[in-house]
């Protein structure tokens, strides 16, 4: 299992992150606001397991998981989001972490714009109230995930 927690709580001497960040002083942060240790603690404090299916045992989209983590790290502070390596690699590759992390070079813009599509059509489907602005040649990569937070917000 992997974790994922707010990258401010690895400067909280003695909390978990800070406790894996001694262990991995590497760990990767892709957005500046959450990092990635390929590693969970044993002493973990009510972490929230990211699922890969419901209760009855149907399995969930990757769409579906993303939409859980992307609210679960939107709402939460301090708690380890654990997630199996398998779901990390779905998670970075799904084009709402694309679009978080907001990183496009000015050759990637058909990406950029096919992220933001994706992404304002996964958010309408979990709620259509989320206002979701068409794509223009003066939205940029930042305004897009401000966007994406309202949304969330509101998902």
């Amino acid at each position: 299992m992997w974790s994922i927690y707010k990258s401010s709580q690895k400067e909280i001497e003695g909390s978990e992150a800070w406790e894996l960040s001694q262990q991995f002083p590497y760990a990767v942060s892709h957005d500046g606001t959450n990092t990635v240790f390929v590693k969970t603690l044993d002493t973990a404090i009510d972490p929230f397991i990211l699922p890969s299916e419901l209760p009855n045992g149907e399995q969930l989209s990757d769409d579906d998981q993303a939409v859980i983590a992307a609210k679960w790290l939107f709402l939460q502070s301090d708690k380890a989001l654990w997630l199996t390596k398998s779901q990390a690699i779905m998670l970075f590759a799904h084009p709402a972490h694309r679009l978080w992390c907001a990183k496009y070079d000015d050759d990637q813009r058909d990406q950029f714009e096919s992220d933001y599509n994706y992404v304002g059509a996964f958010l309408h489907s979990v709620n259509s109230a989320v206002p979701w602005p068409e794509f223009n040649s003066e939205l940029r990569p930042e305004g897009a995930r401000a966007l994406m937070l309202q949304g969330l917000a509101q998902a």
